[in-house]
């Protein structure tokens, strides 16, 4: 598949290069064109500036992935943190409830003893 692509870029090139020579009108036209960039156009190519760009966002997406692995663990790490203080919570207003009672239970007694 490569060597399909790098084939198609060398004939887009000769055409190119066929082309620009025949609306050239001098002889200085035609050997500014072939001591320009020569083959090394391919880096300022749209396909290479869109392989760049794609590369970088593949990179940007792996990172984005790997964020939000660590945010989906700090997630679930914190409902279970919200678990725990829930039930500590629960039991707290339980003891709470008793701890009502049994004062209650001991100003009814104090009262009915004095």
């Amino acid at each position: 598949m490569y060597g399909k692509t790098m084939m198609k870029n060398q004939q887009r090139y000769g055409t190119w290069l066929r082309d620009k020579m025949r609306n050239s009108s001098t002889i200085e036209d035609h050997s500014t064109i072939l001591e320009g960039k020569g083959w090394d156009n391919h880096e300022d190519s749209f396909e290479e500036t869109l392989r760049r760009e794609m590369l970088k966002y593949k990179g940007l997406y792996h990172l984005i992935q790997e964020d939000m692995k660590q945010l989906s663990e700090a997630h679930n790490k914190s409902l279970e943190r919200i678990k725990e203080l829930l039930e500590i919570n629960e039991s707290l207003r339980a003891r709470m409830v008793k701890d009502d009672q049994l004062i209650k239970f001991l100003e009814d007694s104090s009262k009915e003893k004095a």
